[in-house]
């Protein structure tokens, strides 16, 4: 029982490692999208939101593509340990624990969390109309707001958007939990595709290994065959 809290334990604290870094990201990201929302002309303001959206989501992609990589390595030492095999320890990967195994659904859990903040300020927001809610998502999570808003406050006289229209965002927010799935998966699937190249180029080296040690071994019977072919030579003209 006490195993099974542990093990609980550090998943949690892995699912909330790998969601803190990309969640402190978008923030900054959301930082730079208020700013660039300040800007007078609204066509340029909505060109570089919706810009500086798609280079989150890009980065958010490149960093859980790295943890999918990287999980997947930990993996195979967890697969080799359960074998009973050497581990070839690679000290970049830190300390062994299960919770830090790939599994395909690990990169949505993290895309769910990253999410659970904004998630919650914007259905307070939208559905009970809370202006410190709106204000909290601005500053905490604005990549899930701000592209809605310069959106929505084209055209509006007073630069006002309706609460309801927050729930938008929403769609930001499955589209970056969907972009960190793929991105793990993706790098799950190219560590994976990288170790099978290396074991097979190690296969290759040992069957070619395997040739010449035959080829020098069929030399040697070759050349023993030859040495006591002249000796029977020399044997015969003595007599």
């Amino acid at each position: 029982m006490k195993q099974f809290f542990q093990n609980v334990g550090w998943s949690i604290l892995e699912y909330l490692r790998r969601a803190l870094t990309p969640f402190v990201i978008d923030l900054l990201y959301g930082m730079t999208m208020l700013a660039v929302s300040a800007i007078g002309i609204e066509e340029l303001a909505i060109a570089l939101t919706i810009a500086l959206l798609g280079v989150m989501l890009f980065t958010n992609f490149v960093f859980m593509r790295s943890a999918g990589e990287i999980a997947y390595k930990m993996k195979l030492t967890g697969d080799a340990r359960r074998q009973g095999m050497p581990v070839n320890a690679d000290k970049s990967l830190g300390t062994y624990r299960e919770a830090k195994e790939y599994r395909p659904y690990k990169g949505f859990c993290v895309g769910v969390l990253i999410g659970i903040i904004p998630l919650v300020l914007i259905l307070t927001a939208a559905l009970a109309g809370s202006a410190g809610s709106r204000m909290a998502l601005v500053f905490v999570a604005g990549w899930a707001y701000l592209p809605v808003f310069v959106i929505a406050a084209v055209g509006s006289a007073d630069g006002s958007v309706a609460a309801i229209t927050l729930l938008w965002g929403l769609i930001i927010l499955a589209v970056n939990v969907v972009v960190c799935g793929i991105a793990y998966i993706t790098g799950g699937a190219k560590e994976r595709a990288n170790r099978a190249m290396l074991d097979k180029r190690s296969e290759v080296i040992e069957e070619q290994k395997r040739a010449r040690e035959a080829a020098i071994e069929a030399q040697r019977a070759r050349n023993k065959a030859a040495q006591a072919q002249k000796k029977t030579r020399g044997g015969e003209k003595k007599r």
